[in-house]
């Protein structure tokens, strides 16, 4: 396909909204949102919920892991030089809450909703637990998933070819799991996983699959104004309640 074969239509985050509207045909978003959006449209319009297909870039691309779309903490220099234990600080409490959520996903979505009621929606509900597996444990960047992401970006022309990612994970104060072994592998059995979430619902990870060492996966995820960035370890096994013979 030649861009000469579309039109390209700005349409910000309401990917949902505007197909659902017919101002397009087709968007770019996420399994675990917009798809959730179109998914629970369609039933409300008695139409099966597998009418709505998602083409995954990160397969097309053979990026290796669904990294290329993960939330950011911005600063520039002199804020970091001038107050690293404020960032650390925050960094602290960001990863307190995540913690939270990984054990207490129900109740921590309890909370959330109680300070945002207007979030405490089916689709939202549902949005949520598509989500969780891919609630980072250590909240590191991952030097594989920017490299890749940034040669992506290169070859689709959006990035100079100069551009070198200043991602930093020195205000983690707490020890960060290795890499993936097997990235292929983890998006193949994530994209199974969240087929199996679809349909059953509640709040899974990658059992199997976290026996490699560390599962790590990058993605955006929005809910209202809710961002995550995103990860799954083999460590979560505890968290699972999961015992190894």
């Amino acid at each position: 396909m030649k861009p000469t074969d579309y039109e390209a239509v700005r349409c910000g985050m309401n990917v949902s909204k505007a197909i659902i509207e017919g101002t397009i045909h087709a968007g770019i978003g996420l399994e675990n949102v917009q798809m959730v959006e179109l998914e629970e449209w369609l039933a409300g319009q008695g139409r099966p919920r597998s009418d709505v297909q998602m083409l995954r870039i990160d397969e097309l691309a053979e990026l290796g892991c669904c990294c290329f779309c993960s939330i950011l903490y911005i600063a520039n220099d002199s804020f970091m030089a001038k107050n690293p234990e404020e960032i650390r600080g925050f960094m602290k409490a960001v990863k307190r809450a995540t913690d939270h959520t990984l054990a207490h996903p129900e109740e921590a979505y309890k909370t959330y909703i109680d300070i945002k009621p207007e979030m405490g929606s089916t689709v939202n509900s549902k949005i949520f637990e598509r989500s969780y597996a891919y609630l980072s444990k250590d909240l590191k960047n991952v030097q594989r998933d920017w490299e890749k992401v940034t040669k992506y970006g290169k070859r689709l022309g959006v990035l100079d070819e100069n551009f070198e990612p200043n991602y930093d994970n020195s205000f983690l104060g707490w020890e960060l799991d290795g890499d993936s072994a097997d990235p292929v592998g983890d998006q193949k059995r994530m994209a199974t996983l969240q087929n199996e979430v679809a349909v059953k619902g509640g709040f899974n990870v990658l059992t199997s699959a976290l026996l490699l060492d560390g599962m790590m996966w990058l993605m955006k995820l929005r809910a209202g104004d809710l961002c995550f960035a995103l990860c799954i370890y083999h460590t979560l096994l505890i968290a699972n309640n999961i015992k190894l013979a």
